[in-house]
């Protein structure tokens, strides 16, 4: 009997342990619905996430601009340009506009929402695993079919971060 509670305990000890980046990602929903920049700054590692936008945004660049004429210096100039939209999305008001204020068409809505104004995350998750042993990813479905990755990493404080979102369903990562 006593093996038994044993075991039991270490499942469900290991089944939260294993979640633990789940939970983190379902309470950065509920700052991003509450439009709580302080939360939301805690949940995220801005610098990290900027990082990896870039690097995804640029990769993808590359890939469509590749055979064309020009398609060096076409793809420093797009770089650019989206580098400074990264800028701008990889703070707390930024990655709250990006997924509140976003609509079908992929347009977002820049002007100043109230803390609390109605904000629905709308996300169904597909598949989610860990990727190293501080690392976890996750694809989900937006509710328009689009499909989107996010990658979280836990850091030397034991709390688990957004690092990396991508609207493509990947992350080069």
């Amino acid at each position: 009997m006593a093996m038994l509670v044993i075991a039991l305990i270490a499942l469900i000890g290991g089944a939260v342990f294993w979640a633990r980046p789940l939970l983190a990602l379902g309470e950065l929903k509920s700052a991003l619905q509450a439009r709580d920049e302080n939360r939301v700054s805690g949940l995220v590692d801005f610098a990290e996430l900027e990082k990896n936008m870039n690097a995804d945004l640029e990769q993808r660049i590359e890939v469509r601009n590749q055979g064309k004429v020009f398609g060096g210096v076409l793809s420093k100039v797009e770089g650019f340009f989206a580098g400074i939209a990264v800028q701008d999305l990889a703070t707390p008001s930024g990655l709250i506009s990006l997924v509140c204020d976003t609509d079908a068409a992929g347009n977002i809505d820049r002007s100043p929402k109230p803390e609390g104004a109605p904000c629905k995350v709308d996300v169904d998750i597909k598949s989610a695993g860990y990727a190293s042993r501080r690392r976890f990813s996750v694809i989900a479905e937006r509710s328009n079919d689009r499909p989107m990755a996010m990658m979280m990493e836990q850091g030397v404080d034991s709390q688990w971060r957004l690092i990396g979102l991508s609207g493509t369903g990947s992350l080069s990562q």
